[in-house]
């Protein structure tokens, strides 16, 4: 019985590092969808200043690509759907804030590969909203659920 136990474990530990690593490519797999659509040569930059001058042009574009799909769905949803979306982005953006930035002594220090994978996975949530209204509720519970 304990082996079985054992057994059992260990495939669920491998089924979740499987969905993990499967969730990170959908997350590259976007973004570079969207880098190559408005910035391509920041697709593959291959110099240290490229890649730092990249960073910042690549959040960019994403946080802009993340308010427009949030507009978007805002206009096919009800008052209160509206207003419960409205409360989660406000629970992701503080998410996003204190996983992603730091205030100290120096300066105000902001990690952009953290940013832009938080705004990602909201794109990715937000555009599931909008193709599937249907299951609002439930993505919108996932989404909240996403820390």
């Amino acid at each position: 019985m304990k082996q079985l136990i054992k057994i059992t474990l260990v495939l669920l530990a491998l089924s979740l590092v499987a969905n993990a690593s499967i969730r990170e490519s959908e997350l590259r797999e976007v973004q570079k969808a969207i880098v190559s659509k408005n910035i391509p040569n920041c697709v593959d930059p291959k110099s240290f200043y490229d890649k730092v001058y990249c960073a910042g042009k690549v959040y960019a574009v994403l946080d802009d690509n993340l308010n427009q799909i949030y507009k978007n769905l805002r206009k096919k949803l009800n008052k209160d759907q509206k207003n419960r979306l409205k409360k989660v982005q406000r629970f992701w953006i503080k998410d996003r804030d204190d996983k992603c930035a730091s205030v100290n002594s120096s300066g105000i220090t902001l990690n952009l590969t953290c940013a832009s994978t938080k705004t990602l996975e909201s794109i990715i949530y937000l555009d599931q909203m909008n193709k599937n209204p249907k299951d609002f509720d439930i993505l919108l519970k996932e989404y909240k659920e996403l820390r």
